[in-house]
């Protein structure tokens, strides 16, 4: 793809996905970022190709779970979002 048609679909795509996706380019890549930090899904969607790219962006992958450490898990801890909540409640870590 050149770079004006490139640079034309980037608008495009920013335009229709910018709410959700901060979205870039490379020369041979398309890339975005989820916007939300907490997003169920995949934070960055990397693709060479522009219809898979747009697919992902549609219907992005589930974002894998982060296990809890297993010496805070057998210390009595639980993981809440991105930190560890004490048994105790007296303070958290943050992942």
């Amino acid at each position: 793809m050149q770079n004006d048609a490139r640079q034309a679909a980037l608008k495009v795509l920013k335009h229709w996905y910018g709410n959700k996706w901060h979205i870039r380019c490379t020369p041979s890549l398309w890339i975005a970022t989820a916007m939300d930090p907490d997003t169920p899904t995949e934070k960055t969607v990397i693709e060479f190709d522009l219809d898979e790219f747009i697919s992902r962006l549609e219907h992005p992958h589930a974002r894998p779970a982060k296990p809890l450490h297993p010496l805070l898990e057998r210390l009595g801890w639980e993981r809440t979002g991105t930190a560890w909540r004490s048994p105790e409640g007296g303070g958290d870590l943050l992942a």
